[in-house]
């Protein structure tokens, strides 16, 4: 009987590339052609092994699975919840916040200055629509904001989404928001 610690111990060593590579071996000894398999001097293994192989092939699709399953469904599932929260938030800007975001769109540009401290600007940072650019500025002018990609695409095609009727885009000259 094997003792289990062995068993645990080869188990540490199953990184998803070497299951990987277990299912392509094995895939390749139970699937291909007799006339492959025997060119490449593997006949009598598979024909010995057939039920090993079998078991490595099944065994590495479900660790495959399992891995996929544990690792990368939980980090899709929070970034479309992030994706959902983040256009939910774009629906619910404040006045002064569809300001800011204005002045991107209407004005051209992707970098504003705005005051690092500011509230405003760590609200849309929070939530994706703006980025802090390396802190090359001062508290009078203020710093370097960017306004992410999906922003800009976003709010380029949903104008509607940062229409202030009464009110001009902010203009960095008023002040730092």
């Amino acid at each position: 009987m094997v003792a289990w610690s062995t068993l645990l111990g080869w188990a540490k060593l199953l990184t998803p590339r070497v299951m990987l590579a277990i299912f392509i071996v094995s895939a390749v000894l139970l699937f291909s052609p007799a006339s492959f398999i025997t060119r490449i001097g593997l006949t009598s293994f598979r024909n010995t092994n057939l039920q090993w192989v079998g078991l490595a092939f099944v065994s590495s699709i479900g660790l495959l699975g399992a891995y996929g399953i544990f690792e990368h469904l939980p980090k899709g599932i929070e970034t479309v919840r992030f994706r959902i929260k983040r256009r939910n938030r774009a629906r619910s800007l404040t006045t002064i916040e569809k300001r800011v975001i204005q002045s991107y769109i209407r004005n051209g540009t992707r970098t504003q200055r705005f005051n690092v401290s500011s509230g405003v600007i760590s609200g849309l940072i929070a939530y994706g629509f703006v980025k802090s650019e390396p802190r090359v500025g001062d508290f009078v002018s203020g710093f370097p904001f960017n306004i992410t990609d999906w922003a800009y695409r976003y709010f380029k095609m949903h104008p509607d989404l940062i229409d202030t009727p009464d009110l001009a885009p902010w203009n960095p000259m008023e002040g730092v928001p």
